[in-house]
């Protein structure tokens, strides 16, 4: 082979080695160690500051159910839903640490989450607003009354007939939510069973949330398994729960939802430990998305999570009756979950909004209810390389599992069902700002490695094909000598 054209083969083939070597293995192995590098919740780190003082706007919508037939819900009909809202709060997000531990890849802290409402968001509503609403702490006293003995049970029905409690309750949102309303049946009911029924004898569904410091998390920091960053160790300085009927419902498991490891692939589950659910639940692949021109994967819950026990033998051990007497006809259908074991045994039930992804039985309930796949689907994107949360909206739904009570005349022809009481939208998406900064300092350097990897290749390819051209057409000189 003439020199001229093994010289152009040998340094193409060394160039693609190089190209296919350098794209494939050297830029990735140090993309993956800068990553490494930033990825964990080290004091005093750029991420541990963003951590600890969320600046990216976080808004919760909420939505209430307004019964518009009260007279005729309360002798046993359908009752007919509306939905009304949203009312728009804006939330800061913030964390009190108490310990970080480098040498143990631990945190421990409090999460607290500050509620603004926003007027000009909400289309002209107001926390003052008057909403005629379902009286869940009369529905709850109820519900516990009729599991009790005769005895008991009447005691409670005196308390609960000399404070004169209506089925309907006039109260503002404000009320309903953060500021709460003093109940004093329940003072008095908390004062005969000798301990408080609810905070402070007062009942809002967020009373005492917002600005106050939550239930202790501990976390893994990341700064020695870099995979586990994130991942809860423990709630409440406890590392499994004890409501459910098995160790692996018990089991807490996934972040808190707010980060996540690096390095994401399709095929990863992505689980979440979720306080309001006292439970883990987990999502899975649904799309490539691009949000302001970072590429994301979508997650989203599938229906499984919350599937009937009949059909997802996994959720058995979230039926304490299918548990303990294998007695299924009384384990909830798909798409509800009754959280009645950590709020006090109250007939409290999550479901997804409108009962998306649920049981048509719970659907036809009720009338008004319109379940909508973009407007009621849980889902988050996450950027695969960092693991960073680039969207995400938590939809849940908080319903009242109701009976008919004969004991108790304002409830004694209701219909047996799960009442709809309000939905919420927690809510995040990435601000122009934290694009411009994933884009500076992720994707230039992926398009310039992957420019280089190409680059080298394509010089390599050239210089094979200049070999190739010199073999068909020789060039001048051999390695044999001239002829004479």
């Amino acid at each position: 082979m003439r020199r001229c054209t093994l010289i152009f083969l040998l340094s193409g083939l060394a160039i693609v080695t190089l190209g296919i070597v350098f794209g494939m293995v050297i830029f990735p192995h140090v993309l993956h160690k800068k990553i490494k590098q930033q990825i964990r919740l080290e004091r005093g780190g750029e991420l541990y500051n963003k951590w600890v003082d969320v600046k990216i706007p976080i808004y919760m919508k909420v939505y209430f159910f307004n019964i518009t037939n009260p007279a005729e819900f309360s002798e046993g009909e359908k009752p007919i839903l509306q939905e009304v809202g949203p009312w728009i709060y804006q939330q800061r997000r913030q964390k009190v640490v108490l310990l970080t531990n480098p040498e143990n890849d631990t945190v421990q802290f409090r999460p607290k989450i500050t509620y603004f409402f926003r007027a000009n968001m909400s289309q002209g509503r107001t926390e003052e607003d008057v909403l005629n609403f379902v009286n869940v702490p009369l529905l709850s006293v109820i519900s516990k009354a009729m599991s009790m003995g005769g005895f008991a049970r009447s005691l409670i029905k005196g308390i609960v007939d000399d404070h004169a409690e209506e089925l309907f309750v006039q109260k503002t949102v404000g009320e309903l939510l953060f500021k709460g309303y003093d109940e004093p049946m329940i003072r008095e009911l908390s004062e005969f069973q000798g301990e408080e029924i609810m905070p402070d004898n007062q009942f809002g569904f967020y009373y005492g949330k917002n600005g106050t410091a939550q239930d202790l998390f501990e976390i893994y920091s990341g700064i020695v398994e870099n995979e586990k960053f994130g991942m809860t160790i423990s709630w409440k300085g406890r590392k499994d729960l004890d409501f459910w009927g098995s160790k692996y419902c018990n089991m807490i498991n996934g972040s808190d939802g707010s980060i996540f490891p690096p390095f994401i692939s399709r095929d990863r589950v992505i689980r979440i430990f979720s306080p309001d659910m006292c439970r883990s639940i987990y999502m899975t692949y649904h799309s490539d998305v691009e949000l302001k021109g970072v590429p994301a994967y979508r997650f989203t819950t599938p229906k499984e999570v919350m599937q009937d026990p009949r059909i997802e033998p996994e959720n058995v051990c979230y039926c304490s009756q299918a548990v303990e007497d294998e007695d299924f006809d009384q384990c909830s259908k798909a798409g509800v979950f009754r959280i009645g074991a950590c709020r006090k045994g109250a007939p409290i039930v999550a479901s997804w909004p409108h009962f998306f992804d649920g049981d048509a039985e719970y659907l036809n309930q009720s009338l008004g209810l319109r379940p909508h796949k973009m407007l009621h689907e849980t889902f988050l994107s996450l950027e695969p390389n960092t693991g960073a949360l680039l969207a995400a909206s938590k939809r849940f739904q908080i319903n009242i599992e109701i009976k008919p009570a004969r004991y108790f005349a304002n409830v004694k022809k209701i219909p047996s069902m799960v009442l709809p009481l309000l939905w919420v939208d927690e809510s995040v998406s990435l601000t122009d700002e934290n694009a411009d900064m994933l884009r500076a300092k992720l994707l230039t350097p992926l398009k310039v490695g992957s420019m280089g990897m190409f680059g080298l290749l394509g010089l390599g390819a050239i210089l094979i094909v200049i070999a190739f051209v010199f073999i068909i057409f020789p060039c001048g000189g051999d390695n044999k000598g001239d002829k004479r």
